[in-house]
């Protein structure tokens, strides 16, 4: 807390909107990460799906091909 002999009103006023603001912007930070790490696991998957039907693609080439 702040010691109200060493800040005035206004200044106490305006350090609770920084806190109210500063607490906003955590909750922002930390939804924002948690999309981050769903979209690097989803886009994980993606790549191995499509490593996966490169190699199909490739082995019926060969299949075509013989």
């Amino acid at each position: 807390m702040v010691n109200s002999l060493l800040c005035s009103e206004h200044c106490r006023n305006k350090l609770a909107l920084m806190r109210a603001h500063n607490s906003a912007l955590i909750i922002d930070y930390d939804s924002a990460m948690a999309k981050c790490i769903s979209f690097r696991e989803n886009n994980k998957i993606l790549y191995e799906k499509i490593d996966a039907l490169k190699k199909d693609i490739a082995q019926l080439h060969l299949d075509v091909n013989q």
